[in-house]
């Protein structure tokens, strides 16, 4: 993972990243950070970027957490479950990936 600076503890346990740079983008994969650290605010952030959205059916969601399944759907989005995903980008750690090995 990326280097982590600051002293701002995440829900998880983790630690915040830097924030130099908010949001990032690419032509596949969109990357945004909640604007603060509280409880259900990452999923709140996301459900606010689908319902600005102009076109939601066409956003993919990756989450495993059912609750942000249920609200992003019921805005039109599609979403993907978090294992499929990183088995998608890292097929190397994937379950298929260790059958066949």
């Amino acid at each position: 993972m990326g280097h982590h600076q600051g002293s701002g503890r995440r829900r998880d346990g983790g630690v915040r990243a830097a924030a130099v740079d908010r949001h990032r983008q690419s032509s596949v994969v969109e990357v945004a950070h909640a604007p603060k650290a509280a409880a259900n605010s990452a999923d709140d952030e996301i459900v606010r970027l689908v319902r600005s959205g102009a076109q939601p059916q066409e956003i993919r969601v990756v989450t495993s957490d059912k609750a942000l399944t249920d609200r992003v759907r019921d805005l039109g989005a599609a979403v993907y479950p978090a294992e499929r995903f990183r088995d998608l980008i890292d097929p190397r750690g994937s379950n298929a990936a260790r059958r066949t090995q």
